[in-house]
Formats: structure tokens, C-alpha cells, sequence
């Protein structure tokens, strides 16, 4: 799945967009998806769901199975 933040999500951290996202989805949940590898922003993985990201960034799920280093 792929998504592209808004000007709203500007300034959000990536969990706060993934709960977006991902209506029903814990921060627990969405903070191991973090963890898994399983989230690229601007084309590189993000592990820190804490991070700030920038309204036009492309953020991508990956399956499960197919997390990047």
C-alpha cells in the first residue's frame, strides 16, 4: 500500500499518518510495522515512528515478508 502525505500530515510523526491510514490499527501495531522494516518513506525504510515526515513524501507498506534491511 501506498500513500502520499498530505499538507495536513505535515509535521506528523509516522505513526500518527499510518493510524491515519490505517483506521482500527493500535499504536502498538503501527509502531512495530515501524520496527519490522515494513515502512519505506521517500524510498528509504523508516524504523523510528517517531520521525517527522514532510507533506508530498511517498510512504509505502510493505508486505509482510518483504521488509528491507
Amino acid at each position: 500500500m501506498r500513500a502520499t502525505v498530505s499538507a495536513k500530515q505535515a509535521g506528523k510523526t509516522v505513526a500518527a499518518v499510518l493510524r491515519d491510514i490505517l483506521p482500527g490499527e493500535s499504536w502498538s501495531d503501527v509502531r512495530a510495522l515501524c520496527s519490522a522494516g515494513r515502512i519505506t518513506l521517500a524510498g528509504g525504510v523508516v524504523v523510528d515512528s517517531a520521525r517527522r515526515v514532510v507533506g508530498g513524501e511517498e510512504l509505502e507498506i510493505l508486505p509482510a515478508g518483504a521488509a528491507r534491511a
